[in-house]
């Protein structure tokens, strides 16, 4: 990037090395009961090359960090029936570290989450209910910011997501599905303190505030019909709605960087030949043309053109 004489070069090289050792494995202790264990080793060393030209020489340097971690899981599975499954688990989660490269930052810490979930899986003729609550703790959580001169990563100190997921499914005649999916989620920082470079890269608690793209409600509804035509061929028709509240872009949770609430219809259709060998894919996706922000990120200002003038 360069702006009226001033030139700003950042990047840089990554190699990583990832050694791990794993093991898996379920014990029944009866008939109804059943102990899943696992566990994980990873080590990871990543070596970073890296150079930045800002209002300056270009300088260099040379970064390499390495972090090894345990995680795994273990849980029980209880089946009073061929029909019921009810289930808890508890497990250990590791994210490698990492190196902002151009950036001259200090490496980013492993991002560490236990995670404790129990639920239920029912079924019958025609029917599956599954409901699923859990509860996740993060410690360094990684993130990104908005430094001075680019994006980089970096570790929150803590946070806490709580959620219910509920799943259904029935079919109430020949050919039709019906389906509903939907979740509650409260995902919030525990601790941290971030720096917005809207005002001044000022110190901002975010304490308690809504971790970035997570919605606290999300649901679908969907059917499907399966049509057999004259001849062995069939048609299958398809349509969904989905739904999800707001949900923000940045760990500030402010007005300029949120999505609203919005409902997505989709439909369509397949019609497959009698050998399986044909396919005809007919489908309308967003129906209704809602606008929705995929992504946003608020980035450090460019200089404009300063004040020229010139005597000829």
């Amino acid at each position: 990037v360069q702006r009226q004489g001033l030139k700003s070069r950042f990047g840089g090289t990554v190699t990583t090395e990832a050694l791990a050792a794993y093991a898996d494995g379920k014990l029944a202790l009866s008939d109804r009961f059943a102990l899943r264990i696992g566990g994980r080793y990873s080590d990871d060393t990543k070596r970073a090359s890296e150079f930045l030209t800002f209002l300056a020489p270009t300088i260099t340097g040379r970064q390499r960090d390495s972090w090894g971690e345990w995680s795994g899981k273990a849980g029980i599975d209880f089946t009073p029936s061929d029909d019921v499954l009810i289930f808890a688990s508890v497990a250990r989660g590791f994210k490698s570290g990492a190196l902002n490269v151009g950036a001259f930052t200090p490496p980013v810490d492993p991002e560490i989450n236990v995670t404790i979930e129990a639920g239920a899986r029912l079924s019958g003729q025609g029917w599956t209910f599954n409901l699923t609550g859990y509860t996740s703790d993060y410690s360094d959580l990684q993130i990104v910011q908005v430094g001075p001169i680019s994006q980089i990563l970096a570790n929150a100190a803590s946070a806490k997501i709580n959620g219910i997921e509920v799943e259904a499914s029935v079919k109430p005649a020949p050919g039709l599905t019906l389906g509903l999916s939907g979740s509650w989620m409260d995902a919030a920082f525990g601790s941290f303190v971030s720096t917005d470079q809207r005002r001044g890269f000022a110190a901002i608690d975010v304490s308690g505030k809504t971790l970035p793209l997570t919605s606290r409600w999300q649901g679908t509804l969907s059917a499907q019909y399966r049509a057999d035509v004259a001849g062995g061929s069939r048609i299958d028709f398809n349509g969904s709605m989905q739904w999800r509240s707001e949900y923000f872009f940045t760990e500030f949770n402010t007005a300029d960087a949120r999505q609203g609430g919005f409902a997505r219809f989709d439909l369509g259709a397949v019609w497959t030949s009698a050998d399986d060998g044909w396919a005809i894919n007919i489908f309308a996706r967003n129906l209704t043309d809602e606008r929705v922000l995929s992504s946003l990120a608020v980035v450090s200002p460019l200089l404009g053109s300063v004040r020229v003038a010139s005597l000829f």
